[in-house]
């Protein structure tokens, strides 16, 4: 037998550390069905009604946490429970203890650095240079030089 906390969240799945947003995390005692991944468990527990609404394991013997999914009953009472293991959860405290440098999420960047997957602002220069006299010009109008670097167009003078 293995003990097993089920219970729910009720936040986004991407959230890295979910301990505040558990609740009604009860204690069970099941089985492991047949053999089966650390990844992807299957559980065989006995029928209980309160944990049809649940969507979260935490297995503390592996020290992991589950995404649950197609809970099963069976004729004799049981009930069959597929998991997704919650890496971000099960790895919260090694993620945490990183020293890394993030050069871009979902609500900052640093700009100094060139993140291909971020669209880049893409300021331009126009500059019109008006000449009097050039080779090309004998009756003493002007010509002009167009050069345009960039995408988005700033006209200076």
């Amino acid at each position: 037998m293995t003990e097993v906390y089920i219970g729910k969240i009720s936040c986004d799945k991407k959230l890295l550390d979910k301990t505040d947003y558990m609740s009604d995390m009860q204690l069970y005692n099941c089985e492991i069905y047949e053999s089966c991944s650390l990844v992807n468990p299957v559980f065989i527990l006995m029928y209980d009604a309160r944990f049809f609404g649940c969507n979260y394991i935490y297995v503390p013997l592996w020290h992991k946490y589950y995404f649950m999914h197609n809970p099963t009953l069976t004729p004799s009472g049981r009930a069959i429970v597929s998991c997704h293991e919650d890496v971000l959860m099960s790895n919260k405290d090694l993620i945490l203890n990183l020293d890394v440098y993030v050069i871009a999420n979902q609500n900052k960047r640093n700009k100094l650095i060139v993140d291909v997957n971020y669209p880049q602002e893409i300021l331009s220069t126009v500059s019109n240079l008006k000449f009097n006299a050039t080779p090309f010009n004998v009756e003493g109008g002007y010509n002009t030089v167009l050069s345009v670097i960039g995408g988005k167009l700033q006209l200076s003078e």
